[in-house]
């Protein structure tokens, strides 16, 4: 009885989502959106995970002392929150209030000045390449950072500052990729937007890749031409799957991968079980039941402080030696210290629970869906370079709040590359053009 719940909540969220995502393209036709973005991630990271413990009777990670029936009630109730947080985000995106937010928004950001705007991106590509390679020094070197990426991130702890002045490094793409004048993009910004992407990859930093990849084709798509949805469902397929293959070769290696695959094509299963079992992407969904299971018997409610606090969780850990920790931080030292890794993200799902139960999940995406619906409609009355990079810096935010949950990071990150653009954006156009912009 407890299976067939469990899989009537999988089939009732997997229906949520695409009924949802089918209302929304047969409305809009773009993907390049919050609500679809949201509905994407709950989608990729609950529904696959969910449907092979049920299948495969796994337990979740730290829960294989409870009964098979505890078990499968367990990811039945986790599955039936994140349903409950797609129809809240729905709710709040079709709210009307919202709109009339936007409505009264006058931020807009200036196109860049052809020639100011190469002098600006040299310069501050400059500083993204000297960030670049103090961490690669600070790692051990390229060619140590290439042959030991599980072992990077503990090397390059307490470099966040490093870490946000490479991402300088994309400055440069979004100022220069596409003329605004001439209407199309330059051809000599695609071949740099690549070299900054394999520049980049050495770090480990998927979120780095994801950036300098799909922001020169966003922009594109947003600027010049739009992409029909089949192709970039297409490449956004592609991107994943590159991505996620980028976890066994980060664990493996090249060499281990290679005879890792001959055993799978004898033994196919095999393969399925590895996939949802090596790398921990696809077990984000289990730290969400960890959250579900122990909140707040074991792990007591936070009550939002964890949003309250972020306007100080910038201040570093040098300076601040009391720092709280993340929730994912939490997880990972109490249930899951073999790991060795600094955190588990438990979703948005786990994080809105930590803060205030089923209600707070309800709440939050509803007020997630609710600002979603604010960006959206801002950026439909604004077809300028700028406001196309600030609003994919937004859309990145959804995407990393609805995946991590974590409110310091996924603010702060969104935040800092969001005054990077407007910033270079501002000082790359005609003093002129922005004093007209200000005066009117």
């Amino acid at each position: 009885m407890t299976q067939a719940i469990a899989w009537i909540s999988w089939g009732l969220l997997a229906l949520t989502i695409l009924g949802a995502f089918w209302f929304w393209l047969r409305r809009r036709g773009e993907l390049v959106a919050p609500l679809p973005i949201c509905l994407g991630v709950i989608g990729l990271y609950v529904l696959p995970r969910a449907a092979y413990l049920l299948w495969f009777g796994r337990a979740p990670l730290t829960s294989g002392a409870l009964t098979l029936n505890d078990q499968t009630a367990l990811i039945g109730e986790t599955v039936a929150l994140s349903t409950a947080g797609v129809l809240a985000f729905v709710a709040g995106h079709g709210a009307r209030s919202a709109k009339a937010v936007a409505q009264r928004l006058r931020f807009t950001l200036p196109n860049p000045d052809p020639v100011r705007a190469i002098w600006i991106a040299g310069g501050l590509g400059a500083i993204g390449v000297l960030a670049l390679a103090l961490l690669l020094h600070a790692g051990g070197g390229l060619v140590y950072a290439l042959g030991h990426q599980v072992e990077l991130g503990f090397r390059l702890q307490g470099k966040q500052p490093l870490f946000q002045l490479a991402r300088l490094l994309m400055v440069p793409t979004a100022l220069l990729l596409v003329d605004p004048v001439r209407g199309r993009t330059r051809s000599w910004v695609w071949v740099a937007a690549f070299a900054t992407a394999l520049a980049l990859f050495p770090l480990g930093r998927r979120s780095f890749l994801v950036l300098a990849i799909a922001y020169p084709i966003v922009l594109y798509h947003l600027t010049i031409r739009p992409i029909r949805v089949a192709r970039m469902l297409f490449g956004l397929l592609a991107l994943g799957t590159l991505l996620f293959s980028y976890n066994f070769i980060r664990l493996l290696g090249p060499e281990r991968l290679v005879r890792a695959v001959q055993v799978f094509l004898r033994q196919p299963q095999a393969a399925v079980h590895f996939a949802f079992s090596a790398t921990g992407e696809l077990k984000i969904f289990d730290a969400a039941t960890i959250v579900v299971r122990d909140v707040p018997q074991e792990l007591p409610l936070n009550h939002g402080v964890t949003f309250v606090r972020v306007p100080w969780m910038i201040i570093p850990r040098r300076i601040w030696t009391d720092k709280p920790v993340t929730l994912g931080e939490v997880i990972v030292s109490r249930y899951l210290p073999e790991l060795g890794r600094t955190g588990y993200p438990p979703m948005a799902i786990g994080e809105l629970y930590a803060a205030g139960g089923p209600f707070a999940v309800v709440l939050g995406f509803f007020g997630l869906g609710w600002f979603g619906r604010i960006g959206w409609e801002w950026r439909q009355h604004r077809r300028g370079v700028g406001d196309a990079t600030l609003y994919l810096a937004f859309c990145f935010f959804i995407f990393d709040f609805t995946r991590v949950g974590d409110p310091s990071r996924t603010i702060w990150f969104s935040l800092i590359g969001g005054v990077f653009f407007t910033v270079a954006f501002c000082i790359s156009a005609r003093p002129s053009h922005l004093l007209a912009r200000h005066s009117s």
